[in-house]
C-alpha cells in the first residue's frame, strides 16, 4: 500500500493526486514535515529559546498528466472552488488514516509534455492550517432523555456509533475543536466541557431553535460561530448580546492527552445532533 493523496474542494468532490491517466499524479511531494524559527538567550554559557514561531510551510513537488485535458481540469477544478484541502491518506502498519489540511495552490507550472509523453508541472500547496482529523458522532436521543453526553477520554477508542458515549483520543499537538449541529425544536441550549472531571467551559446559548430550523455551533479558529439555520436555507447570527455572553469564553477547545467530558443539553428533550471533533497536528 502507498500513500495517497487527493484533493478536495468545498463542495465535496475530489480530484484525485493518484490517477495521472484521468487526473494527475502527485511525484515527490516534499514540505510534509514543519519547522519553527526561533530566537534565543544567552544565559552564561547556555542558551534558552525567548520565542519560538511555527512557520507556515508549503507542499511541493510535480504532477504527472497523461492528456492536456486533465491539466485544464484542474484548473477548472480550482477555481470553481471557494475552498481546498489536501487530503493525505498514510498507511500505517495495521490501518488507514486519513488526514486533511486546508491550502492554496500558489503556483503551477505548464509547459509541453516531455518525451515520456507526460505533461510535467510544478505546483506548491501553501498551508492555511495545521493537519486535522476528524471525527463524526450522529446521535438520535431517545424521547426519555433530555441530555446528551459525549465523553472523551485520553488513552480510551472511538466505538460503536450507535452507542450513547463516545470515547475519543484527542492525540493532536493542540487544542481540539468542534462542530456541532441540533435540530429544533430546542430552547435554551447549553455545552459545558470538563476537564479532569472539572468544568472548563460552558456556553449557554439563550434562544429557541424551532421546529424544522438548526443550532450550528463551530470553535474552529478560522470559522468560529453560532448560528441559526432557518427552515429556507438562510442562517441568522445568533453571536448577540440578548443571547450569549460576551464576557464568556465561547470558544470551545478540547485539551490533548486529557480526561474530558463534553455535555450538551437543554430546557426540553434535544431530538438529534451531529458532533464533529477536529484535532490537529504540526505533522503527521
Amino acid at each position: 500500500m502507498v500513500r495517497e493523496f487527493n484533493l478536495i474542494n468545498d463542495l465535496g468532490q475530489k480530484y484525485s493526486l493518484m490517477d495521472p491517466k484521468n487526473y494527475a499524479f502527485f511525484e515527490k511531494p516534499d514540505g510534509l514535515g514543519y519547522s519553527y524559527t526561533n530566537t534565543y538567550q544567552k544565559i552564561g554559557n547556555t542558551y534558552i529559546t525567548s520565542s519560538s514561531k511555527l512557520l507556515q510551510g508549503s507542499e511541493t513537488g510535480n504532477l504527472y498528466f497523461e492528456k492536456y485535458e486533465n491539466y485544464r481540469n484542474l484548473i477548472d477544478f480550482i477555481y470553481g472552488s471557494t475552498k481546498l484541502v489536501l487530503e493525505y491518506i498514510i498507511p500505517y502498519e495495521n490501518s488507514l488514516k486519513t488526514f486533511y489540511r486546508d491550502i492554496q495552490i500558489t503556483n503551477i507550472s505548464k509547459s509541453d509534455k516531455e518525451t515520456n509523453g507526460y505533461l510535467v508541472s510544478s505546483v506548491t500547496f501553501t498551508n492555511l492550517s495545521l493537519w486535522y482529523d476528524k471525527i463524526i458522532k450522529q446521535y438520535i436521543i431517545e424521547n426519555d432523555n433530555s441530555c446528551t453526553l459525549w465523553d472523551f477520554y485520553f488513552d480510551s477508542y472511538f466505538p460503536s456509533y450507535s452507542s450513547r458515549d463516545l470515547d475519543y483520543i484527542n492525540d493532536g499537538h493542540v487544542d481540539a475543536s468542534i462542530e456541532l449541529n441540533i435540530d429544533g425544536e430546542v430552547n435554551n441550549t447549553v455545552i459545558k466541557l470538563y476537564v479532569e472531571g472539572e468544568l472548563y467551559q460552558e456556553v449557554k446559548i439563550k434562544t429557541l431553535i424551532s421546529q424544522n430550523e438548526k443550532l450550528c455551533y463551530s470553535s474552529k479558529e478560522n470559522n468560529f460561530y453560532i448560528k441559526k439555520r432557518q427552515t429556507n436555507g438562510t442562517y441568522v447570527d445568533l453571536f448577540d448580546l440578548n443571547v450569549i455572553n460576551f464576557e464568556n469564553d465561547n470558544v470551545i477547545r478540547i485539551p490533548p492527552k486529557k480526561q474530558c467530558r463534553l455535555t450538551i443539553s437543554a430546557d426540553d428533550v434535544i431530538n438529534s445532533a451531529n458532533l464533529i471533533v477536529y484535532s490537529y497536528y504540526v505533522s503527521v
